[in-house]
């Protein structure tokens, strides 16, 4: 072909198109994603007909923008911008490089051109030239005619969605594409074979999501983890991939197709957010119905209904758990005859007091809420033995997992148990068992915090685990007394075996009715959730706290009252006339009654667990104690004199310390928990002081009267007074009763 050069007038010779390492068959993506765009008008030249070639042609280069160029030019911004020379990525979709030299902007502009509907030779050639004269860089002759033969080349190609759309499966579509280069002679080229793969499977309405850093590839209904770090999760996509395309990962063919499928899954990954069963949005709860058809929950103000995972309007993705079982949402609920079932099967065998039983089942039901409270409150079922405690976290589990399995946990399986499930049940779990780990996971989970650990086969990444679950756990004692943060945190219920249902019914009936019906429980559940979002939107949570704090100014569990108001909107939700514009003016009676008895348990437990009040009292003690036997020491070194040598400290007849520092104070307090081996969890005077100081409400209730006093302005002394019953000798005054390292309580 001879094509005369407008600007010098003589023929030249053919040049060859630029550097031959780069790929220009990668720009197809920003052409297919171009002519998604165009006006409606403009049709695609069909790949049937021909298209005209240049042959022989002698064609005049003159720089010239036709006029139905330039409507595609303002009608298209990225044609616009390729006539630019802008707008190309520097590698593509499968990471080979792309040219982007101006030579590489000149083949993808025409063969943009090209597919727009413009075929005449004239007139792409007349559009490179305006482009070249417009970068001040003119070419030879040749190169038009080269670029333009190529470019009208390549569009006459039968394109992959051709090859996909008549292949029924991609097995069959891969073995034509071995066949075809076996029959060419040619090496089968592996990165090919993944790009027409992903591209059969993306339009047979295969999806990829990213959440949390976890990769998802989900096709019909089913998601896998292509680069998972948990080796059955990558044995199931490999089993999957060899029985949908042939293809393994042994060797080194088979390594480069799975590696390019999954960089193709990386690169078109949707991002998203969620969890494993259970997520909670700005005004929506998620639960995955782990079912196969790989639906989720969404539940909103407005209802629930059922959606896709992973390919949905609010961009969620969720991962199954593997303890929870299936279930299937019921859409035509009776929920007066759900209801009536849950207290059947559930309430009615809870063994703690009658007037507490609802107060245990709203918390259960409200479980999917705590997403929208600052404070997930710990309940904590204390009781002896064969009282009903273990029934309960056995119901518990049948219905929110669908299996019983009341477990018991090391700390590592508990801190991974937090972050993936909605609820933690740990049955016998005890005082002695509580170590300074497990108290830090109770909190997280109870703050909703995070908690932070190295990843795995990793020396300098971490992963962040949030906890989302709420924990019951039941024991003999109240756990972890002597930590304030823990019991302001906690529900404390106490069982009795006087409560239990005497109706002859096995507890394997009592379990596998409620296995029966746990789809509708379930349904009746999110019903209930539904219905708290609409009230929770119209500020009913607001209101039912503002009623909580002006009724218990003082509440042992005051940091959970939002938890609380959660429970309160459930209760509500349950009305067969229920209302979503409701006004909440009021608490009900029977529900402020059980936040009395809460408080109430509460403050024994505080009290009681309280060790700076403990080891005060038996001070105190055995400074009466001493005084009283030195009326029979007439010689020698009385027990008051060993008694002060000893513990650095005198309290005078009027059963006082005045004037004693925290840290003089803590010295004498470690040293007397220390002769008698009883537990003192502090560990610097620094700490005790601020520990006695917030502690100073629950020291005084034990029997002290504390007065504050300032040195110099800063030094702060207190002066201690032990209140004894006027009528009572030390010598009558009761055993302090303290617990031992082992939770057991010992007489001193």
């Amino acid at each position: 072909m001879t094509i005369i050069s407008d600007a010098t007038g003589q023929v030249q010779s053919d040049q060859s198109l630029g550097p031959r390492n780069l790929s220009r068959q990668g720009d197809e993506r920003l052409l297919n994603d171009i002519l998604k765009i165009l006006p409606e008008n403009e049709q695609k030249p069909s790949r049937k007909s021909g298209i005209a070639t240049l042959g022989a042609n002698c064609i005049t280069i003159k720089p010239n923008i036709s006029p139905r160029v330039q409507t595609l030019f303002d009608n298209n911004k990225k044609l616009k911008k390729l006539f630019e020379g802008q707008g190309k990525l520097p590698v593509d979709r499968n990471g080979r490089k792309i040219d982007t030299t101006q030579s590489g902007y000149d083949y993808s502009l025409v063969l943009a051109l090209i597919r727009a509907g413009v075929t005449d030779p004239q007139e792409l050639a007349g559009v490179l030239a305006a482009r070249n004269v417009r970068k001040a860089s003119p070419k030879r002759a040749g190169y038009y005619s080269k670029t333009i033969e190529k470019a009208m080349s390549f569009a006459q190609r039968p394109e992959i969605v051709e090859k996909v759309s008549t292949s029924d499966t991609c097995l069959e579509m891969i073995e034509q594409e071995k066949h075809l280069a076996t029959a060419n002679k040619v090496r089968i080229d592996m990165m090919y074979l993944a790009s027409i793969a992903f591209i059969w499977f993306q339009e047979h309405g295969a999806t990829c999501t990213l959440s949390n850093d976890k990769l998802s590839f989900c096709y019909e209904g089913v998601g896998y983890q292509p680069d998972s770090s948990n080796s059955a999760e990558r044995r199931a996509y490999r089993a999957f991939m060899q029985r949908q395309t042939g293809m393994n990962n042994v060797g080194v063919q088979g390594g480069i197709f799975f590696d390019s499928f999954c960089n193709l899954v990386r690169i078109h990954a949707q991002t998203c957010t969620g969890g494993t069963w259970l997520y909670t949005a700005k005004n929506a709860v998620f639960i995955n119905l782990q079912n196969t058809l790989n639906e989720l929950l969404c539940i909103t103000a407005s209802g629930v209904r059922v959606i896709t995972n992973n390919s949905n309007d609010y961009h969620i993705s969720m991962s199954s758990a593997q303890k929870i079982k299936s279930f299937e949402y019921i859409q035509d609920l009776d929920l007066v005859q759900v209801l009536e079932k849950i207290e059947h099967f559930l309430t009615d065998y809870f063994t703690c007091a009658l007037e507490m039983r609802t107060f245990l089942r709203d918390y259960i039901l409200a479980s999917w809420l705590v997403g929208f409270s600052g404070t997930r409150a710990i309940l904590r079922l204390i009781g002896p033995y064969q009282c009903g405690k273990s029934l309960f976290m056995k119901q518990c589990t049948c219905l929110i997992f669908g299996e019983s399995f009341p477990a018991q946990y090391t700390e590592a399986s508990f801190s991974v148990n937090i972050a993936q499930y909605p609820i933690v049940l740990w049955d016998n779990l005890e005082a002695r068992e509580m170590t300074r780990r497990l108290l830090n996971l109770f909190l997280v989970a109870a703050s909703g915090g995070s908690q932070e650990k190295r990843k795995r086969g990793t020396d300098s990444e971490t992963v962040v685990e949030t906890a989302q679950a709420c924990i019951v756990s039941a024991g003999i004692e109240p756990l972890g007394t002597q930590y304030e943060e823990l019991v302001s945190r906690t529900f404390m219920l106490e069982c009795s075996a006087s409560n239990k249902m005497r109706d002859g019914i096995a507890e394997y009936e009592i379990l596998e009715a409620v296995k029966t019906h746990r789809n509708s429980m379930l349904s009746a559940m999110a019903v209930l959730t539904s219905r708290a979002l609409a009230m929770f939107s119209k500020g009913a949570m607001r209101s039912a706290m503002q009623l909580l704090k002006k009724h218990f100014p003082d509440h042992v569990n005051e940091r959970c009252f939002e938890h609380l108001a959660l429970m309160y909107l459930v209760r509500l939700a349950r009305d067969p006339q229920w209302n979503a514009e409701i006004e909440i003016s009021a608490l009900s009676d029977d529900f402020l009654a059980q936040v009395t008895a809460l408080n109430t348990q509460g403050m024994i437990a505080k009290n009681a667990g309280n060790q700076t009040a403990q080891l005060l009292t038996l001070l105190f003690q055995k400074c009466a104690f001493a005084k009283e036997g030195d009326k029979n020491v007439e010689k020698g070194v009385k027990p008051s004199s060993r008694f002060k040598e000893e513990y650095a400290v005198e309290i005078d007849d009027d059963k006082c310390l005045r004037n004693i520092s925290g840290a003089t104070l803590y010295a004498a307090l470690s040293k007397l928990a220390n002769n008698h081996k009883l537990p003192f969890d502090i560990s610097s005077a620094a700490s005790f002081h601020q520990r006695f100081i917030s502690q100073r409400q629950e020291i005084e209730a034990a029997g002290f009267k504390i007065v504050e006093k300032r040195r110099n302005g800063r030094t702060t002394l207190f002066d201690i007074h032990y209140l004894w019953p006027e009528k009572q000798t030390p010598a009558e005054a009761p055993e302090p009763c303290i617990p031992s390292p082992d939770g057991a309580a010992q007489l001193l």
